[in-house]
């Protein structure tokens, strides 16, 4: 990606979510002793559980706005259940531990196809515009690509609050910078884009975009590499592989001259994958600290991670792998992760496992300093 990429009503449980604002440090959580279904939100001073939708009333006003959002979104039908019900569940979880203002003004990077301009457009009240950039060719994804899905989700009832560009970050809000001397969004969210991104330095310049721009505050959502629960572990260690071949390929790009700044073939879900800590550094680079902050285990059925997982330790992976031609030492580094990602699988599936969870991730809100 480059320097990328109705019915309102919180849920009640998102009010119990505890924050600490003068912590602002990386929290630290104990894994509980055995595997929990539901999506459980952590932060500083938070417990296990804490985002547990367990009351009927709650579980139906949830389904409410997922229906909401699967009625504004162009999607296969037979996939609901397996793909977009668990992702707009977890965009509605992180959604809510962001807690934007309603009403607000948000740039939204790295959009995709439009799933979190919708779900932010959705809680954050018709008072509020959501702006979605991003870089990829709008003729890419199946079986609808994005101009198919912007198209419809613009059209939908929730289509007018949102508005597309198939921009960067950076040649967007350039444009608007002559037409006002303010801010021209309240807020930036990075909802699981920043893996896509080439390397540390392109997300370092987009933080110091965001701040020149004078956008007061960025929300970011992103895998942690880190797992509470046993079932979350192999997909850490693929993510690591995955991460880790990408660098390598950009690497030997680089010192042959063959590097493509848009990605190439270089392009997979897993590019540059900045972990929680450069990312708190991109931003600090650029003037931003956490204001808040905490992680969320996404729930059993959300699959990104089985899906990551089953990919690394396939044969695909290892001739890809192979076909980079990289050195004797680089190509084993890579490849031994596959034997601890199968080692990890087994020992799931002697529990009776049989789906890699998806790792926790990372959700913070990050501040400017008041002027």
């Amino acid at each position: 990606m480059g320097i990328v990429r109705v019915v309102v009503s919180r849920l009640r449980y998102v009010r119990n979510v505890c924050f600490n604002r003068s912590t602002p440090k990386q929290q630290t959580t104990t894994a509980p002793a055995t595997e929990t279904k539901s999506a459980d939100i952590k932060s500083d001073t938070a417990t296990a559980d804490t985002m547990a939708v367990s009351d009927g009333t709650q579980q139906q006003e949830q389904q409410q706005k997922i229906n909401t959002l699967l009625s504004c979104c162009l999607h296969d039908e037979k996939m609901d259940d397996r793909v977009y019900i668990p992702r707009y569940r977890h965009r509605l979880t992180i959604a809510n531990a962001w807690s934007l203002k309603p009403g607000s003004r948000v740039l939204d990077i790295g959009c995709g196809q439009g799933e979190s301009c919708l779900t932010l457009a959705m809680e954050l009240g018709p008072e509020a515009h959501i702006t979605g950039v991003d870089t990829a060719d709008l003729e890419y994804g199946t079986p609808f690509n994005m101009r198919m899905s912007h198209e419809h989700v613009l059209a939908s009832p929730l289509g007018k609050q949102i508005t597309f560009h198939n921009v960067d970050a950076a040649t967007l809000l350039q444009s608007l910078e002559a037409r006002t001397d303010k801010p021209p969004f309240d807020a930036a969210v990075l909802c699981h884009s920043l893996w896509y991104f080439a390397d540390q330095e392109s997300v370092i310049e987009l933080f110091k975009t965001l701040s020149r721009a004078g956008i007061p505050r960025v929300y970011v959502a992103e895998y942690a590499f880190s797992a509470s629960l046993p079932s979350q572990e192999p997909h850490v260690l693929a993510a690591r592989a995955a991460a880790l071949l990408h660098a390598y390929q950009q690497q030997k790009a680089r010192d042959d001259g063959s590097l493509d700044p848009e990605g190439g073939k270089l392009a997979s879900n897993i590019r540059a994958a900045p972990d929680t800590k450069s990312i708190v550094a991109a931003a600090a680079a650029a003037g931003y600290a956490v204001g808040r902050q905490g992680t969320t285990i996404p729930g059993e059925d959300f699959l990104e991670g089985h899906f990551e997982t089953r990919h690394v330790r396939g044969d695909r992976f290892a001739a890809r792998v192979r076909d980079e031609k990289l050195s004797p030492e680089k190509e084993a580094e890579i490849l031994a992760f596959q034997p601890q990602v199968v080692k990890k699988m087994d020992e799931l599936a002697a529990q009776g496992i049989d789906k890699v969870r998806s790792m926790d991730v990372w959700f913070a809100e990050l501040e400017l300093p008041a002027q």
